[in-house]
């Protein structure tokens, strides 16, 4: 199993501090950044390194497919050009809330 290979069960290491921010804003998307910001504001820390964002990004990228897997977390990928960026809400979007938003933004949601 790949996640007994994680150190200190990295796998879900910010779940309870994605879960905090998410659930609070039920609606809301959220950018990967400002995942990691409000992550190093809870540890008491404004400004990280560029060694330990990229730790914290790593860490909440995979908690966040965790908690996608288990039906929290809805990932939605606006477009696929480079450069682009997936976006992160708290719950499922509804059948019909997918499909239409499928039909007009032309994007993919994961998660579902």
């Amino acid at each position: 199993m790949p996640w007994r290979r994680c150190k200190g069960s990295s796998l879900l290491k910010y779940a309870r501090e994605i879960i905090e921010l998410m659930a609070a804003y039920p609606g809301r998307e959220f950018k990967m950044d400002e995942i990691v910001r409000y992550i190093a504001g809870s540890k008491g820390r404004q400004r990280l390194e560029a060694l330990e964002r990229e730790a914290v990004r790593r860490s909440a990228r995979n908690a966040l497919k965790a908690l996608a897997d288990s039906g929290c977390v809805s990932i939605h990928y606006p477009s696929s050009a480079n450069g682009s960026f997936a976006l992160y809400r708290w719950g499922r979007l509804l059948n019909t809330q997918h499909e239409a938003f499928s039909k007009h933004a032309g994007g993919t949601v994961e998660g579902l």
